[in-house]
């Protein structure tokens, strides 16, 4: 995971915890939320891996995709990309990860806030649980999911990327 200081990358969800109505999402729609996002990516070439995380204290666990820009892409355009996609059925991720030049946070208010170069994990998890709604409760990434194609590892071998076996 710490390679991902080399790459222009993102890290998003479109897990949600309340509907528009206030109504709490269900663990079985977040799913489905997450897995129309990564359709998103792949239909626009993007590969989207899960990084698996969980809020400390409640063990709710949240299911994030890693994200490189693709080549035929500017980092502006994968900027404005990955901010497009904060916002899903009109419920907008109260933050997500991305990292240029340096890591930012990008808030749902279209602000960014710079958290720093060649930052840890450890970092990106602090920056995180600052930013959403979760404040008390400390956000933590346990992996990434194995790929499952040879494509998938070759691309997780090139960017850097380790996952669990």
């Amino acid at each position: 995971m710490n390679r991902l200081n080399e790459q222009t990358c993102a890290i998003i969800t479109a897990y949600r915890d309340y509907d528009l109505n206030g109504d709490k999402i269900s663990k079985e729609e977040n799913i489905q939320r997450n897995r129309e996002l990564r359709t998103s990516f792949i239909a626009n070439e993007m590969w989207a891996y899960y990084l698996v995380g969980h809020w400390q204290e409640t063990n709710e666990i949240e299911r994030s995709y890693v994200i490189s820009k693709p080549q035929f892409m500017s980092e502006q355009e994968f900027t404005d990309f990955i901010k497009d996609y904060m916002t899903i059925d009109c419920l907008t991720q109260d933050a997500c990860i991305i990292h240029t030049d340096k890591f930012y946070i990008l808030l749902k208010d279209g602000t960014t806030k710079i958290l720093g170069e060649n930052i840890s994990i450890n970092k990106i998890e602090q920056a995180f649980s600052l930013w959403v709604r979760k404040r008390k409760l400390p956000f933590k990434f346990d992996y990434v999911d194995e790929p499952t194609s040879n494509f998938g590892r070759q691309y997780f071998h090139i960017c850097h990327l380790l996952y669990f076996r």
